[in-house]
C-alpha cells in the first residue's frame, strides 16, 4: 500500500483536519475571533475580581453579613453553570453565533441592571 496517500483519517488520499488547518492559516477573521473570545473571557473573569473589590463597600452600603457576601460570590458560579447549560443547548439549536449574540445582550442587560441595584435581593 502507498502510505503517502493514507492520512490519519483512514480515508485514502483525504487530508487530516490538522493538514487542512495548517493549509488555511490564520487570517483576519480568525484573529477577530481570538480578540472577541478573549474579551468575553476577560469580562467573565472580571466579575469575580470586581465583586471581591466591592465586598467592603457593599458591607458598609448594604450591611451584608459574611454569609451574604459568600452567597453573592457563589451565585456568580451558579450563573456560569446555568449559562453554560442553556448556552450549549441554544448553541446546538440556533447556532453559536446567534447564541453568543444573545448571551452578550443578556450579559450587558444584567450588568447594567445590577449596577443600579439598591440592595442584595434586587
Amino acid at each position: 500500500s502507498n502510505s503517502r496517500l493514507e492520512g490519519t483519517t483512514g480515508n485514502v488520499g483525504a487530508p487530516s483536519l490538522e493538514d487542512q488547518i495548517n493549509a488555511i492559516k490564520l487570517g483576519r477573521f480568525q484573529y477577530m475571533l481570538i480578540i472577541i473570545f478573549g474579551l468575553i473571557t476577560i469580562s467573565d473573569g472580571m466579575e469575580m475580581v470586581v465583586v471581591s473589590l466591592l465586598y467592603s463597600a457593599l458591607h458598609d452600603e448594604w450591611g451584608l453579613s459574611k454569609i451574604e457576601e459568600g452567597l453573592l460570590a457563589g451565585f456568580i458560579f451558579v450563573g456560569f453553570l446555568f449559562g453554560n447549560i442553556i448556552g450549549g443547548y441554544l448553541g446546538d439549536r440556533w447556532g453559536r453565533r446567534n447564541t453568543l449574540l444573545l448571551s452578550g445582550a443578556v450579559f450587558i442587560t444584567a450588568a447594567a441592571g445590577s449596577a443600579f441595584a439598591p440592595d442584595l435581593i434586587s
